[in-house]
């Protein structure tokens, strides 16, 4: 059975369950199917996924599936048990699109993850699933044959995913190679799209919101195909950046410079050629603007070329930080 398929018939069994609960008074929950969620994620990644809260569903034409406090396994010798841990998932659907081979998905909500990234003596992340993947036996021709049959129907199958909000996420990150570490707290996550999720091209389009330390940014544009970064066409806004906040986080040393302002247009003009234009950045009685072309090279490291001007600028800050930081050393 293509994923088509077993899509269509989960939320088919979803709407007819909450049909039979409008006229049952019925309270839905699909506890039971926690082992079989936990025995797919433990094939996939050879990780052991929990979940102590209740599988529910909200009844609607647009049904809401929640599954509360869920977490993810770590690897065997990170700093901690688990890799992530979620308080709250929520994923709502709209079923009427389904009739002409649509899947939209209204609304994928996630609330207060921790997520741990690290690095250990050899370099290999805890991310790095593939190594401990339960053992598969090789795939038959047949087998083969059949996966691209359902690959090939599959791509006729439309997926939307419009809107994704991550409340309240932290990230913390550690390397054993060096002493490194951080936690970063965030405040929201926002993703909104009307576009086609089509990852066998590597599109993608969008808007993206983050706020985090009192700092608001978005990016909202277009990538043509995101695995070689290519047909980029995309613009940012920064507003209420503090470097000194930011510095703590990553413990070093910085000057205060108070709220920075940035906005700006990237875009790829040819193959490997980047440009960063409209640029603008504002911070108390400082002003830079203009524009950088990147270039990659095959064998070289990447060289850019900047055009910058300035309507004011006071160097004071930067010299008396730089007269600090020799001090201090």
């Amino acid at each position: 059975m293509n994923k088509k398929k077993v899509i269509t018939a989960i939320l088919t069994i979803f709407l007819l369950s909450g049909i039979l609960a409008l006229f049952l008074g019925l309270n839905l929950s699909y506890n039971h199917l926690k082992p079989k969620i936990i025995q797919i994620v433990k094939e996939q990644t050879g990780r052991d996924l929990f979940i102590e809260g209740d599988i529910a569903l909200a009844i609607s034409l647009s049904p809401e599936i929640v599954i509360s406090n869920v977490g993810l396994q770590n690897a065997p010798w990170g700093s901690r048990p688990n890799l992530l841990t979620v308080e709250k998932i929520g994923v709502k659907v709209n079923l009427l699109p389904l009739i002409r081979g649509i899947l939209q998905i209204t609304r994928v909500f996630i609330e207060q993850p921790d997520i741990i990234v690290e690095f250990n003596k050899s370099g290999a992340s805890n991310f790095d699933f593939t190594r401990e993947k339960l053992s598969e036996k090789p795939k038959s021709a047949v087998e083969n044959s059949k996966d691209a049959k359902k690959s090939s129907e599959d791509s006729n199958f439309a997926l939307f995913l419009h809107h994704l909000e991550v409340i309240k996420p932290v990230v913390t990150y550690k390397d054993h190679q060096q002493p490194n570490s951080f936690t970063l707290p965030i405040d929201k996550i926002e993703i909104t799209s009307d576009e086609k999720l089509d990852f066998s091209s590597g599109r993608l389009a969008g808007k993206i919101d983050i706020q985090a330390l009192g700092a608001r940014g978005s990016v909202n544009g277009k990538i043509g195909n995101f695995n070689t970064f290519s047909r980029v066409d995309l613009s940012f806004e920064v507003v209420h950046f503090q470097v000194e906040k930011w510095a703590k986080i990553f413990g070093s040393a910085s000057l205060d410079l108070g709220n920075i302002d940035l906005s700006g247009k990237f875009v790829d003009k040819k193959a490997g050629i980047y440009l960063l234009s409209d640029l603008e950045i504002n911070f108390p009685e400082n002003h830079l603007g203009g524009g950088i072309i990147f270039r990659k090279h095959k064998t070289q490291p990447m060289s850019l070329k900047a055009s910058l001007f300035s309507k004011q600028i006071d160097l004071k800050p930067f010299l008396s930080f730089s007269i600090a930081d020799k001090n201090s050393g």
